[in-house]
């Protein structure tokens, strides 16, 4: 029973929400590479990479980021 409270308090699962202007990305664990064209993350499995016009990190609070700009493509490909 203490590992489904642990579980449900200390949530650390990826997530990538895609929001109307912007993208959240919740619980990455590094970020690759951010340029005005192509941002990139790596999380415990994958990697995301995120193309497109004048994209600004908006704000970054340890391991969560808001990107907003014109986006064209997310990608995701295994680290494994």
């Amino acid at each position: 029973m203490l590992d489904k409270v642990k579980e449900f308090i200390v949530d650390d699962e990826f997530q990538l929400i895609i929001r109307e202007n912007s993208i959240y990305i919740k619980n990455y664990k590094r970020l690759i590479s951010l340029e005005e064209n192509y941002i990139s993350f790596s999380t415990k499995y994958k990697k995301i990479m995120i193309r497109g016009n004048r994209l600004i990190l908006q704000r970054i609070v340890e391991f969560d980021a808001i990107i907003s700009g014109d986006i064209h493509m997310i990608e995701v490909q295994d680290e494994r």
